[in-house]
């Protein structure tokens, strides 16, 4: 792989994580992704030093052995997605952490010497039975994007972001249940092929892209350029009329949180609906117990809006 397409990988890599780390990482869930993709980069980078300085073995034992720490990582996304219990995931954690330490440790300073005393290949080893984990995890992560793609109505880009997991996932299945089959049927252990390579590669090419869809919603978000944030700065100039005119009507913000553009939205709904009806205009809007009914209601009114006359004040109650 030329050291172009590893520096583009990796810069890839990199941007995604350091976005993801900065904001996305409220949940479990988004913390063990971030993890994982942590180590990723670091195994990338470790890697691409080494065969720039002549070491195509140690890079791929520094590579492997950073590999072992996003697997363990990625077991624990698994297991908390299996259980959807995040003390009880958090809990085990630590194990799969210090399981994933031990294999770098060995691969990185104790294959050698074990390779020469016992005549073993411990990379090779060492890289098939990590292959167990994987195939569990890939296994619960398609089960959870199946169910995730057959529940609530999702975006456009969730739904591409489930389906992707989903064919990248059935990829990494296939690929590790048919080398752990090799590997208990007693056939030769041995690493993966340059197609595979190249193949798991591209995998994580397009699971890096996929993984960006939430920062990419999260930037649009922060920016306002979302859904949400185009109806609030349509809003914004009724809202500020009504609420200067009934300051009232305004619900205290909760201390130490950032609402969600949604929750947002929708609180500057119920206000605008307050404020009309203290200021008896109601009638500008039609009685509905649908939301996205009333927000195009208020998204028009928004647009029409004449403003208050300097005596509308004067007939709240």
């Amino acid at each position: 792989m030329s050291p172009l397409l590893l520096a583009s990988v990796g810069l890839l890599l990199t941007v995604v994580t350091v976005g993801r780390c900065l904001l996305l990482r409220a949940s479990l869930f988004e913390r063990q992704v971030n993890v994982a993709m942590v180590w990723q980069t670091v195994g990338i980078a470790l890697f691409t030093l080494a065969v720039a300085a002549g070491a195509p073995d140690t890079a791929a034992r520094l590579y492997l052995a950073c590999g072992f720490m996003t697997y363990a990582r990625l077991h624990g996304f698994g297991v908390l997605l299996h259980l959807g219990n995040e003390i009880a995931a958090r809990r085990r954690q630590p194990t799969y952490d210090a399981l994933g330490v031990l294999g770098s440790v060995i691969l990185v300073g104790g294959a050698p010497p074990l390779d020469r005393a016992f005549a073993i290949d411990t990379m090779t080893i060492l890289w098939n039975l990590s292959l167990v984990p994987l195939a569990v995890t890939v296994i619960r992560v398609a089960w959870a994007c199946i169910h995730e793609l057959r529940g609530a109505p999702k975006r456009p880009l969730e739904r591409l972001a489930y389906s992707g997991v989903l064919l990248l996932a059935g990829y990494w299945a296939v690929f590790s249940v048919a080398a752990l089959i090799r590997m208990v049927t007693g056939g030769a252990l041995r690493m993966a092929g340059p197609l595979w390579t190249g193949l798991s590669f591209a995998a994580l090419v397009i699971l890096t892209l996929l993984i960006a869809i939430p920062l990419v919603i999260a930037v649009l978000a922060r920016a306002g350029l979302d859904r949400p944030g185009r109806a609030i700065r349509t809003l914004r100039p009724l809202w500020r009329d009504l609420t200067t005119a009934v300051p009232e009507v305004v619900l205290a913000d909760p201390e130490h949180t950032v609402l969600e553009p949604e929750l947002r939205l929708y609180r500057m709904t119920v206000e605008i609906r307050d404020a009309l009806t203290k200021l008896r205009r109601e009638h500008l809007l039609a009685p509905s117990l649908d939301r996205a009914a009333e927000l195009d209601q208020l998204l028009r009114l928004a647009r029409t809006w004449p403003g208050l006359s300097p005596a509308e004040p004067a007939v709240r109650q």
